[in-house]
């Protein structure tokens, strides 16, 4: 498996975790964590000229060690939750979809993602 295939895997756990629970705050079970690690951990690693596939390893190694830690804890998943769902967050917004800025060529300002007119 890529690095970015592993985080769009990760968004919609979230994205299906919050519709299950009816609420906005992701919180996942300990069995979820356990498959999302073992995940992470099978998650090609190797060299690549692909900056959004880079910073998607980065993500990677972030969610394996916070989940590493989750596992020998016996706390709630709670923090460890909302850690990996911010970061995962940044990663979609700074990496894949960054943020509106005016561009050179048009004077325009480009459109937010799913923004068309």
């Amino acid at each position: 498996m890529k690095a970015i295939n592993f985080a769009y895997y990760l968004r919609g756990s979230f994205e299906l975790q919050n519709v299950e629970n009816n609420t906005a705050k992701p919180i996942l079970t300990r069995k979820q964590a356990d498959h999302l690690l073992i995940l992470a951990e099978s998650v090609d690693k190797g060299p690549t000229q692909d900056n959004i596939e880079s910073k998607a390893q980065n993500l990677v190694s972030f969610a394996t060690g916070i989940l590493t830690l989750a596992k020998s804890s016996t706390d709630s998943l709670e923090e460890t939750s909302i850690l990996l769902s911010k970061e995962l967050n940044k990663f979609f917004k700074e990496v894949v979809a960054p943020s509106t800025q005016p561009t050179q060529s048009s004077g325009f300002p480009s459109r937010p993602p799913g923004v068309r007119c």
